[in-house]
């Protein structure tokens, strides 16, 4: 007899950044129908939307997980398609779709001697 894994369900976030700095923070929460995951039973990969991906990394939360990462995007733009894939190492999979809204970063003068 073969026993199927829990399934995960995830939610994607809206984040807010700015061209030029570093995000870092949460972009995904999750949850394990096996009461009995625990940190070290899942890995997360962030599509951060604008072509590049990295690893994230779990934490443990009241009432789930969470996905965290860091990411610095090179242009502003409309509002971009993030994605979470959150695999356990039963062989559950779920992906979260969120937002990267990356606002333009601020304009800098400086006066030139002549």
């Amino acid at each position: 007899m073969q026993i199927a894994d829990a399934p995960l369900t995830a939610v994607g976030v809206t984040i807010s950044a700015t061209e030029g700095a570093t995000f870092s923070g949460a972009v995904a929460t999750f949850t394990d129908a096996d009461p009995n995951g625990e940190v070290g039973d899942y890995s997360a990969v962030i599509h951060w939307g604008d072509g590049s991906s990295s690893a994230g990394t779990i934490a443990a939360g009241a009432n789930g997980f969470t996905v965290s990462g860091s990411h610095a995007y090179a242009e502003e733009g409309a509002v971009l398609a993030l994605s979470v894939v959150v695999s356990d190492v039963g062989g559950a999979e779920v992906t979260a779709a969120g937002e990267a809204d990356v606002a333009d970063a601020p304009l800098h003068i400086t006066a030139a001697s002549v």
